[in-house]
């Protein structure tokens, strides 16, 4: 019976350790595919992966961390950066008993990039705190440009364009000669329709505006100068 308890137990061990080595080594493909996505400079794309390493690895440690600070800094995600920050420098201190390693084919950290990581530190401090204290820009949805209206330049804002018309009778000549059948003879008369000036003055929709007397423009957001983002209130 204890032989059985004992084999039982033996069994159950190894197999915990097999599926420990196995999530390490899961962890560090997703480290290895968040790094690639890092290098390449696509920062954001990078960070499930290594949400997807943490979750594998059952905690975090320094080389997790620190890609975690550089793709949330580059994404200007400051406020995740300052505490994946904070977490990376309490695994340099006090904490080192909680950091989940590697296996040991995986790089460790060096002095150089623990140096970048606190270079960074006080920029990502005061942009940590300007997101906190600043929300988007509700009048440009944070893009800093907004949309305007400005009078059309074509038809002066008035909607319609004016053009001539040939006059319909006269034909465009302004008038006619007149037979009065006696001395005078011919006589020019100018026409009843058009005063002499042989067109008429008509409207029509300004081709530029389409007839609404403004066309749209962008400018610098006049509410957060073009920064997208504006103090809380």
């Amino acid at each position: 019976m204890n032989k059985i308890i004992f084999t039982s137990l033996l069994l159950f061990l190894i197999s915990s350790v097999s599926h420990a080595q196995n999530n390490n080594f899961r962890a560090q493909g997703f480290y290895y595919k968040a790094k690639e996505l890092k290098e390449s400079g696509s920062y954001s794309n990078a960070i499930p992966y290594c949400k997807k390493a943490e979750e594998a690895l059952g905690g975090s440690n320094l080389e997790l961390q620190y890609l975690y600070i550089l793709c949330y800094y580059y994404s200007r995600d400051y406020s995740n950066a300052q505490k994946e920050m904070e977490r990376f420098f309490n695994f340099k201190g006090d904490q080192k008993d909680q950091i989940k390693k590697f296996d040991k084919s995986v790089d460790r950290i060096t002095d150089d990039e623990t140096k970048a990581v606190t270079q960074l530190m006080v920029d990502i401090d005061e942009k940590a705190h300007y997101e906190s204290t600043h929300t988007t820009c509700g009048n440009c949805s944070g893009t800093g440009t907004e949309s305007y209206h400005k009078d059309c330049f074509s038809c002066n804002g008035k909607g319609y364009e004016s053009y001539q018309k040939a006059c319909s009778n006269c034909n465009g000549n302004g008038g006619s000669y007149i037979d009065h059948g006696t001395a005078v003879g011919k006589k020019w008369h100018k026409c009843a329709y058009c005063f002499g000036k042989a067109y008429s003055t008509q409207s029509r929709k300004c081709s530029d505006c389409s007839g609404k007397g403004y066309n749209s423009d962008t400018r610098t957001c006049t509410r957060c100068f073009g920064k997208g983002k504006v103090a809380k209130e």
